[in-house]
């Protein structure tokens, strides 16, 4: 039975991955191959053998987000156009989904089972995205609460990771993967389909409470099985997508577009008719009250460290100097996906404006990767950086120890100023020093306690670096201040807030 029950896991596995494979090949084939062969690692040169320039006009409205353009550009052509411009529909259709208002949310006790709804989870992603999940749950489940996490349906076969794993098995373990059969070309059967895989397990689990993450897409498929069960759900703001899109430094993005004014509209629909908020900072609490959002039980529940993080009493190997006088090298550096707003191309020109001593250390990947090694070699400092890729999670903490300076680059953005991010934390518990972009969500994030340059200036991020090196940092102040920012502390307030020990 169970023999049988794999080959019916694997066959679903294949007929989806077909089906989606097709659909992004046909639909998205210029950011499809893209990932593809970064993935792989093959030749980028093939792409060529992808992509098509008489739909560079259709993809440049697509990635503007000006889908009515699309919309119009592919009534004009031929069947084969009409196809490809169904994207934009596609893309349009997520605006006109339901969100429905919850129910108010009384505390639940412990005891009743929480469904928690995500986009992503290790070990198949690596982002500080799938840790904060896992932090998270594991602290949910660590204070007695009773929780099921099930992520996007397709996971982990849409990022080209298989899974094999029984559906029985996850259960038991705490964590879904919602595979269907097959992957629908129609955004609206696919949302369909999505409510009805995730309130089975809502049934099964006899959920009382459904907490789900952005992006507005998430909440608006929680919302009618919330409805659906006459039960309360509440929205985990972690990013502002919309933000994220326009900060993409490759196109010519602006906040007049369909796409940017659409979501940004139906983002504050679900953080209004969500039960209760739950924000990563401050900041972005108040950024959807300058909005004009209400917000009905706002809860801030920032990044932490994990409680079982080795922490000692000792002082920070930096308490004088970055390294000993006897040492010859500086690392500085970070372990973050490489994607244009984090400000990584501002590092690397910070680094030509420093003496040889500095080397750059940068874990992780990304679509900037193959940009930032040709500013690096056409500086002439490809000898002083090291692009070693992404790493699994399990080696994450090696890397960090091998960092001198953890820098924050993060350039000047909408996303930047609000959302807060997690990457930092590992390396200041262990006594690593903070140069960071003077930006609200990044003194918020480092509880103020890091050297501070101007966002997008790499003479000022140069001058920081040596400042650090020559000993002035307050790697001290943060490293007691993170100590206390475990999970199981800023978790309180969430707890108390949705949770009651009572019967």
């Amino acid at each position: 039975m169970n023999v049988h029950s794999k080959l019916l896991a694997w066959a679903k596995n294949f007929t989806f991955l077909s089906c989606f494979v097709t659909y992004q090949a046909l639909f998205h084939r210029k950011d499809f191959f893209n990932k593809v062969f970064k993935r792989f690692e093959l030749n980028p040169k093939w792409l060529l053998l992808f992509s098509s320039k008489s739909s560079s006009r259709g993809d440049l409205y697509y990635e503007q987000g000006n889908f009515e353009k699309g919309i119009r550009l592919g009534q004009k052509k031929g069947k084969f156009r009409r196809l490809r411009g169904w994207r934009f529909e596609e893309a349009r259709a997520p605006f006109s989904f339901p969100i429905y208002q919850s129910v108010k949310l009384d505390k639940a006790n412990k005891t009743e089972p929480t469904l928690y709804f995500v986009t992503n989870s290790l070990p198949y992603t690596t982002s500080g995205y799938a840790i904060r999940t896992e932090n998270v749950a594991s602290m949910l489940q660590g204070n007695g609460i009773s929780l099921r996490v099930c992520t996007r349906v397709g996971y982990p076969l849409s990022v080209g990771r298989w899974t094999s794993e029984l559906q029985s098995v996850q259960r038991k373990n705490g964590i879904v993967r919602l595979i269907p059969w097959s992957f629908s070309w129609d955004a609206r059967k696919r949302r369909r389909q999505s409510v009805r895989l995730l309130e089975r397990e809502a049934r099964d689990l006899n959920a009382r409470l459904i907490i789900t993450t952005t992006s507005f897409e998430k909440a608006s498929i929680v919302s009618e099985v919330a409805r659906n069960l006459e039960i309360p759900w509440a929205y985990e703001i972690r990013g502002e997508p919309e933000a994220t899109w326009l900060a993409d430094a490759a196109v010519s993005r602006d906040e007049s577009s369909e796409f940017f004014q659409s979501s940004r509209l139906k983002e504050n629909e679900a953080v209004q008719k969500s039960a209760a908020q739950v924000f990563l900072s401050h900041v972005s609490k108040e950024s959807f009250e300058t909005r004009g959002v209400k917000l009905s039980k706002p809860v801030i529940l920032p990044n932490a460290v994990n409680p079982v993080t080795p922490v000692n009493n000792e002082e920070p190997r930096h308490r004088e100097r970055v390294r000993p006088a006897d040492k010859e090298e500086i690392v500085v550096g970070s372990i973050s996906s490489l994607v244009g707003y984090e400000g990584f191309d501002i590092l690397i020109d910070a680094l030509a404006l420093t003496e040889d001593r500095f080397r750059l250390l940068l874990v992780g990947s990304g679509q900037e990767k193959d940009a930032l090694e040709r500013r690096a070699k056409k500086l002439g400092l490809q000898d002083r950086i090291s692009f070693v890729g992404a790493r699994p999670h399990s080696e994450i903490g090696e890397w960090y120890e091998k960092l001198d300076i953890f820098v924050l680059p993060r350039k000047d953005f909408l996303v930047t100023r609000t959302v807060t991010p997690i990457k930092h934390f590992e390396a200041m518990v262990r006594g690593v020093p903070i140069v960071a972009s003077d930006l609200p969500a990044l003194r918020e994030a480092t509880g103020g306690h890091a050297t501070f340059f101007e966002a997008g200036s790499a003479r000022d991020l140069a001058k920081s670096l040596k400042m650090v090196a020559d000993g002035h940092h307050q790697a001290v102040k943060a490293r007691q201040w993170v100590q206390e920012r475990t999970w199981t502390n800023v978790g309180e307030d969430l707890i108390k807030e949705l949770w009651t020990n009572e019967g």
